[in-house]
C-alpha cells in the first residue's frame, strides 16, 4: 500500500511539473513581405490591420505545424486579408516533441467595406491629441469603429476612432450648419485680438474646425463665435 501511495505521489508531482512547464517562444525570422498566395497587381490593396498576432499570448496558443499554416492563420484572422508586411516568424516550443509556428505582422488586403461612419479610404482628416492638432490620410477602414491612417506631419501610421476625426473637405454629410459651410472665410475675436481664417470642417451642429490665416493653426470654434467675411 505504501508503495502504491509513493507511486501516486510521484505521478501527481510529475503532472504538476508538466503543467507548469513554460512555453518558449523564439523569433526565427523576419521578412518585409510574406504570402502563400499570388499577389494580383491589378488590385488596390490597403493596410487593414497592424500588429496582427503580436501578443505573446496569441503566439503561445498557435498550433500551426508549418510556417505556411501560420501565415494562413494570421491572414485569415483579418477580414479581406491577402498578405503580411513587416512579418516576424516565431517557433513556439511547447515541449521537445511539440513545436509549432506563429507569424505576426501588418495584414494588407482588399477592404470589404468602402464607407464607414461617413469616412472612406483616402479621406484627409484632422484630430486633436493633448491640445495639438494633426492632419492625416485614412489608409483603410479597420472596422465599424476604427480606421488606420497616416499622419502627414510625422509619417506615423496608427489607429483612431471615427469619433475622434473630422474631415478636411467638403464631403461632410449635411453641407451647412448654422449658416456656415466648409470653405467659408470667417473672423473671430480672442482676448481683444481679431483673427481671420477658413472653415475646413463642420464637426457637428455646434462646432467647426477653422484654420487661422495668421499662423496656420487649426482649432475648434463655436459657430456663435464666428462672423462670415463676404
Amino acid at each position: 500500500m505504501k508503495s502504491n501511495k509513493r507511486l501516486l505521489g510521484v505521478a501527481i508531482i510529475s503532472l504538476i511539473l508538466i503543467s507548469c512547464q513554460s512555453i518558449k517562444v523564439v523569433q526565427i525570422g523576419q521578412l518585409n513581405m510574406i504570402s502563400n498566395r499570388n499577389i494580383d497587381h491589378s488590385q488596390n490593396y490597403h493596410l487593414i490591420q497592424t500588429y496582427v498576432g503580436a501578443s505573446n499570448e496569441e503566439r503561445k496558443k498557435s498550433r500551426a505545424e508549418t510556417i505556411q499554416q501560420a501565415i494562413d492563420e494570421t491572414v485569415q484572422n483579418v477580414q479581406g486579408g491577402e498578405y503580411i508586411m513587416n512579418a516576424r516568424i516565431y517557433m513556439v516550443m511547447v515541449s521537445s516533441e511539440h513545436q509549432y509556428y506563429s507569424v505576426e505582422g501588418d495584414v494588407w488586403g482588399i477592404a470589404l467595406e468602402s464607407i464607414s461612419n461617413g469616412f472612406k479610404a483616402q479621406d484627409t482628416v484632422t484630430w486633436q491629441i493633448s491640445g495639438n492638432w494633426y492632419t492625416g490620410v485614412i489608409i483603410s477602414l479597420k472596422d465599424s469603429k476604427t480606421c488606420i491612417l497616416k499622419c502627414i506631419e510625422n509619417g506615423v501610421i496608427g489607429e483612431l476612432k471615427y469619433s475622434e476625426l473630422a474631415k478636411i473637405s467638403g464631403t461632410i454629410v449635411g453641407a451647412s450648419f448654422n449658416g456656415f459651410k466648409v470653405d467659408d472665410n470667417v473672423t473671430w475675436k480672442d482676448k481683444d485680438t481679431w483673427y481671420t481664417g477658413k472653415i475646413i470642417s463642420l464637426k457637428d451642429n455646434k462646432i467647426c474646425i477653422v484654420k487661422c490665416d495668421a499662423n496656420g493653426a487649426l482649432g475648434e470654434l463655436k459657430y456663435g463665435e464666428l462672423a462670415k467675411i463676404k
